[in-house]
């Protein structure tokens, strides 16, 4: 019994996070954060943007790369328990970059950056994934001004990475039953 309730206990702590987020001189904030569960990537984010008006602002540090609207989001703001398994196995995950984003007059949010690597879910422990990646989304909403709640919600995206992958690498793939190497040299 008490073998059970100690394994219970450790369980609990595998989804924890210690997370600092903070501004300075209502220009600069950051965050950092940390996984108590994850022993292979226990570092989730390490970033700073600068904020020089609503129109751009800068970001560097590691963080998610932008990409789809279900990993961008954060676990409070989710319609969802959980996010989606093609939101989870698509976008590429976190990486080390600088990204330039904003949002002009309510309508348009941009986000753009240059990463280190193709995000964490671009590697296995089989693929080292791709390096020198270029990121961007662009999210539309054109009635957002509209009195009509059903046409201010609405909302059209688009999002595109490009890496270069070196020939030896293989290429990553993940189903339901896990994830693999698909083809061994491409």
């Amino acid at each position: 019994p008490a073998t059970r309730g100690t394994t219970a206990r450790v369980r609990g702590w595998q989804s924890r996070r210690l997370q600092i987020e903070g501004t300075l001189f209502k220009k600069v904030e950051f965050e950092v954060s940390r996984e108590f569960g994850d022993a292979t990537e226990p570092e989730r984010d390490a970033f700073a943007n600068v904020r020089f008006d609503r129109a751009f602002e800068l970001r560097a540090g590691q963080f998610k790369m932008p990409f789809g609207h279900d990993a961008l989001k954060s676990g409070n703001s989710l319609d969802f328990v959980y996010r989606s398994l093609i939101g989870r196995t698509i976008a590429p995950g976190r990486d080390l970059g600088v990204m330039a984003h904003g949002r002009l007059k309510r309508r348009l949010t941009y986000q753009a950056g240059v990463f280190q690597g193709d995000g964490d879910n671009g590697r296995t422990s089989q693929t080292r994934g791709g390096r020198n990646a270029l990121a961007g989304r662009l999210l539309l909403s054109p009635f957002a001004t509209s009195t009509t709640p059903a046409l201010a919600a609405l909302q059209i995206g688009g999002a595109i990475v490009s890496s270069d992958l070196a020939d030896s690498l293989g290429l990553r793939g993940r189903t339901v039953f896990g994830e693999g190497v698909f083809f061994d040299r491409v």
